[in-house]
């Protein structure tokens, strides 16, 4: 069992949610762990406790339609992209 904590800002509205490994072997959505805004540069944060069942486990965080794009959160020359991600196993 992990706790899969992420936040980022994104360049447009869009929905992110955590994949998984499912019975077939392959990358698959959680619909559980789906969060999303429709407006841009706004900041997702989503958190889930997330159950993987595979070996080796394997998740990850992407859109769950179109392309991902995070925005700078310094939009001047030295623009600075944050993406955070944070997994906590619990025994």
């Amino acid at each position: 069992l992990y706790v899969i904590d992420y936040e980022m800002s994104l360049t447009s509205g869009d929905g992110i949610a955590i994949y998984k490994v499912d019975n077939t072997g392959s990358l698959a959505i959680d619909n559980d762990t789906i969060a999303g805004a429709m407006l841009s540069q706004t900041w997702i944060h989503g958190r889930a406790m997330v159950q993987v069942l595979a070996d080796p486990v394997i998740v990850a965080i992407s859109s769950t339609s179109g392309s991902l794009n995070v925005s700078p959160v310094d939009s001047g020359t030295n623009q600075i992209f944050m993406t955070r991600l944070t997994i906590l196993k619990i025994s």
